[in-house]
């Protein structure tokens, strides 16, 4: 995984674990729509100490990181608030929304950058109670929630496959254009949310 992601061009820092191989997932796709099995192996003793380096500017972690290690994220939040860097949290899947409700409402007031797709942004929106429906209203309430580092805006971003993707920011609601693709295009959406938000976090970090 280190050697494909280098000769891509990624630059890699794994914490590496002697004890366990690297995590696994299994992935099954049909048509549009996939379904996932995951060993988290190695991920399961993932420490907090690899985290603190302070050369870091923006920290990202994805949703499916809160059945590891909670303490890992909420340490990483922490830390961008004290610091003034960013903290990114993408919400990954619906049944994490639900399933830990109380470490992402724990987490909320330290989001940055959030990212989401529309059933993940509905499910949210539900588990907490807001009492609007249309994902721009949804877009605009979580970005008015409580923030520890008032320095920085917080941004919204709701996908919603080919119809616009929905961007928040400073309390303003737009709409983003989706480029079309023919279903026959589509050979798989497996992190596909995952692909577009670190395009989106690439040009972020550019000051775009």
């Amino acid at each position: 995984m280190k050697c494909i992601c280098e000769k891509e061009g990624v630059r890699t820092v794994y914490m590496e674990d002697d004890t366990l191989p690297t995590g696994t997932c299994a992935v099954l796709i049909t048509a549009q729509q996939r379904s996932l099995v995951a060993n988290l192996s190695a991920a399961k003793n993932f420490h907090i100490s690899f985290l603190e380096k302070p050369e870091a500017k923006l920290l990202y972690s994805a949703a499916y990181f809160l059945v590891s290690s909670f303490e890992s994220i909420f340490k990483l939040a922490q830390y961008c608030a004290e610091t003034n860097k960013v903290f990114c949290m993408n919400l990954s899947a619906v049944y994490l929304v639900r399933s830990f409700k109380a470490q992402l409402l724990s987490l909320s007031s330290y989001w940055d950058v959030l990212c989401g797709n529309e059933t993940e942004a509905c499910a949210f929106a539900e588990e907490i109670g807001l009492e609007v429906t249309s994902l721009e209203s949804i877009a605009l309430e979580l970005s008015r929630m409580k923030k520890e580092n008032p320095q920085r805006q917080r941004v919204i971003v709701i996908t919603r496959g080919p119809l616009p993707t929905i961007v928040c920011y400073d309390g303003r609601v737009t709409l983003h254009e989706v480029s079309p693709l023919e279903d026959g295009e589509i050979v798989d959406t497996n992190a596909a949310g995952d692909a577009f938000f670190g395009g989106f976090l690439a040009q972020y970090v550019m000051g775009h």
